[in-house]
């Protein structure tokens, strides 16, 4: 499936899905509305991008700019 017609058929106000990409780009990402990271069964964020450096930087981490946000908040989680 092209990313084009993922996001065409799955992205509906009406509907959620739920999957696990590994090493996502920036292209995918742009496709997600919000994002739900656990570490040990704790949600550790849960809402859009922009709100992820948020949640990161309650945890004493600040994301390089260079680095994919999801990429960093999972080298940091357990």
């Amino acid at each position: 499936m092209s990313a084009q017609n993922f996001r065409r058929d799955w992205t509906t106000p009406v509907r959620t899905v739920v999957f696990s990409i590994h090493q996502p780009s920036y292209r995918i990402l742009d496709y997600i509305s919000d994002y739900l990271i656990l570490s040990r069964g704790s949600v550790i964020h849960f809402g859009n991008l922009e709100h992820l450096k948020d949640s990161i930087a309650k945890l004493g981490f600040q994301i390089p700019e260079q680095l994919n946000p999801i990429e960093f908040a999972m080298e940091i989680v357990d």
